[in-house]
């Protein structure tokens, strides 16, 4: 009789795996270091409104903002006088006074900070130009009221010369003559065409008439006329939306006009 033994199975074993290497951390992500707000607030006026804006630090700093305002809003014009209505204000006019305020005024505006849009660049160009045409027609008008026969070879229009020509040339009676004639245009743009001859004819009278007409001459004949000759900056519509878009928004408080 044989017993049968059951035989004991293993199973098979499954080929080991070899080691796979670990996986490396993920590398940490840099903290950003953009600012969360970059945008500021700068108000400005004109005539009639006050504006608000915001705008942005990255781009533009107040200085420019300041500057590029200047051209807008300002003048490159210079203030000193160059002209008087009285006589005995002759004395006040000063060239020094006026050459200084000239040299720091172009200095300034060389030195200008601006925003990079080349409008800006054009614009200071521009405004240098109207400093310097105007810086030479106020010294030659100064300097005509002890010195007018240098106006003969001053370089404007021919027909700015017509009216003072008594003047230019110390032919009193000539420039008497130009004075009637001035008074006369004069009488006519007057609100108060009577109170303005009863003036004349009293200045008329004096005996020191010539300095009253010197004066009238280079302040309303002459200045007047070559004033249209000098070059000014011309701001259009233009050049105010092109600063309005240095903000990022604008907000603007207008007076009600009647």
């Amino acid at each position: 009789m044989f017993v049968a033994f059951a035989a004991a199975c293993t199973p098979d074993k499954p080929a080991e795996q070899p080691a796979q290497a670990p996986k490396p951390a993920p590398a940490p992500i840099p903290a950003t270091t953009t600012p969360t707000d970059t945008l500021r607030t700068y108000t400005w006026q004109s005539t009639m409104c006050l504006y608000t804006g915001r705008y942005s630090t990255r781009r533009y700093t107040e200085e420019q903002l300041n500057n590029a305002r200047q051209f807008v809003y300002g003048s490159a014009g210079l203030e000193t006088d160059a002209t008087v209505f009285q006589p005995e204000n002759i004395s006040k006019l000063s060239l020094d006074s006026l050459t200084v305020e000239y040299t720091k005024k172009k200095a300034l505006y060389r030195g200008m900070q601006l925003p990079p849009q080349s409008i800006w660049q054009k614009l200071q160009k521009s405004a240098l130009q109207e400093l310097e045409d105007e810086y030479q027609a106020k010294k030659l008008t100064i300097q005509a009221h002890t010195h007018p026969e240098i106006l003969l070879t001053a370089p404007y229009p021919e027909a700015c010369k017509q009216g003072i020509r008594g003047l230019i040339t110390h032919n009193d009676s000539l420039m008497l003559a130009d004075w009637q004639r001035l008074a006369e245009m004069q009488r006519k743009q007057n609100g108060s065409p009577e109170g303005y001859m009863k003036r004349f004819n009293a200045e008329y009278q004096r005996e020191d008439r010539l300095l009253y007409a010197k004066v009238d001459l280079l302040t309303f004949t002459w200045w007047n006329c070559i004033n249209n000759s000098i070059h000014r900056v011309e701001i259009t519509e233009k050049e105010t939306q092109q600063f309005m878009q240095l903000f990022t928004s604008v907000k603007e408080d207008c007076e009600e006009v009647d």
